[in-house]
C-alpha cells in the first residue's frame, strides 16, 4: 500500500489496507530508491539548479516518506510488540540514511551553489533552498571528516537510545 499514492483525500494512508508486515519491505525498498535518487543528484554532470538539485532532493524518497509517516503515526497511537521490533531495527538504519544525505559533501556543495543563485528564484523556491542549506548545516555538513564520523556514531546511538527510552516509558504507563 505504500508503493503508490493513496487515492484518499490529502493522500491520507489507507489504513484498512495496511498491515504490520508491509512496513519492513516498504522501508527497505524506500531506502534503496531514495539512495538511488540521491546518487543521481550527486552524479549529475550538469551545473546545480533548483530543479536538478533542490527540487530533486525534495521529491526523493516518496515511498520511504509515506511508509515512515504512517508508521510513526501508528507507533505514536497504538504501539504493538511487532511495531516496536520494527522501530528498534530501523531506528539506526534511518539515522545512517539521514547522515548519508545530510553529511554528503557533494550534495551539500550543490545546495550551496543553488543558494548562491537564489535571487533568480521565486520566494517559495528561495525559502526551500534556504531550508535545505540550513538543514545541511545544522546536521553537520560543515564538519571535518573526523567530526562527521563521530557525529554518525552519536546519531546512531541516539536513535537506538531514543527508541529504548520510548519503550520504557510505554512499559511504565502500562503498569
Amino acid at each position: 500500500p505504500f508503493f503508490k499514492k493513496s487515492s484518499l483525500q490529502y493522500f491520507a494512508p489507507e489504513f484498512d489496507k495496511i498491515k504490520t508486515e508491509h512496513f519492513k519491505p516498504a522501508f527497505e525498498y524506500g531506502l534503496k530508491i531514495q539512495e538511488y535518487e540521491i546518487q543521481k543528484i550527486i552524479n549529475n554532470k550538469k551545473a546545480p539548479t533548483f530543479e536538478n538539485t533542490v527540487l530533486a532532493l525534495e521529491t526523493s524518497g516518496e515511498v520511504l516518506e509515506r511508509a515512515k509517516t504512517t508508521f510513526y503515526n501508528l507507533t505514536g497511537t497504538m504501539m504493538t510488540s511487532e511495531l516496536q521490533k520494527i522501530q528498534k531495527e530501523f531506528a539506526p538504519i534511518f539515522s545512517t540514511h539521514r547522515d548519508k544525505i545530510y553529511l554528503n559533501k557533494k550534495l551539500y556543495d550543490r545546495i550551496k551553489k543553488v543558494y548562491q543563485q537564489r535571487a533568480k528564484l521565486n520566494a517559495e523556491s528561495q525559502k526551500l533552498v534556504e531550508y535545505y542549506l540550513q538543514n545541511f548545516e545544522i546536521s553537520g555538513a560543515n564538519l571535518s571528516d573526523y567530526q562527521k564520523n563521530e557525529l554518525k556514531k552519536i546519531n546512531s546511538e541516539l536513535a537506538t537510545l531514543s527508541i529504548d527510552f520510548s519503550a520504557k516509558i510505554l512499559d511504565a504507563r502500562k503498569k
